[in-house]
C-alpha cells in the first residue's frame, strides 16, 4: 500500500469541515478562524481512534463509511482530507474527520493530515474576550 505517509501530500480542506470547525471551537464562521494544516504522526491520535473506532463499528452505517474510506486508500486514490483539531488543544480531540482518523489508522498510515483551526481575533473586543477568555 502506497499511501502509508501523508508527508508531502497536499492536504485539501473541506470547507463543510471548515464550517463545522468553526463552530463548535469558537461559535463562529470559516472566516473568522485560519487553519495551520500539518503532518502528523499518527501515533498522537491512536487512543482516540481505538475509542472512536469501537463505537463506530456496532453501526452499520458508520462502519461502512470508515470501511469505503479504507478502500480508497487502500486502491492508491489520492485520499488527504484533514482531520480538525483546536489550536493548542492538549487532548487533540478531533470535531470533524473523525471517520477519517479511524480509516488512516486501519489502513496503515503512519502520518495523516491535520488541520489546526485557531480563531483570527479581530479588533472586537467581545470577541477577544470570549476566545481569550479576557
Amino acid at each position: 500500500m502506497r499511501a502509508k505517509e501523508f508527508v508531502g501530500m497536499q492536504p485539501q480542506p473541506n470547507l463543510h469541515d471548515l464550517t463545522n470547525a468553526a463552530w463548535v471551537f469558537y461559535s463562529t464562521t470559516p472566516d473568522n478562524v485560519d487553519i495551520d494544516l500539518k503532518s502528523e504522526p499518527i501515533d498522537k491520535f491512536i487512543p482516540q481512534a481505538k475509542g472512536i473506532w469501537g463505537h463506530f463499528k456496532k453501526q452499520i452505517g458508520e462502519k461502512r463509511k470508515v470501511e469505503s474510506m479504507i478502500s480508497t486508500i487502500k486502491a492508491n486514490i489520492p485520499f488527504s482530507l484533514p482531520v480538525y483539531v483546536k489550536f493548542n488543544d492538549p487532548t487533540l480531540y478531533v470535531v470533524e474527520g473523525r471517520h477519517r482518523l479511524c480509516a488512516y489508522w486501519l489502513s496503515g498510515a503512519k502520518t495523516i493530515p491535520v488541520a489546526y483551526v485557531k480563531p483570527i481575533i479581530k479588533q472586537n473586543p467581545r470577541m477577544i474576550a470570549k476566545w481569550t477568555g479576557r
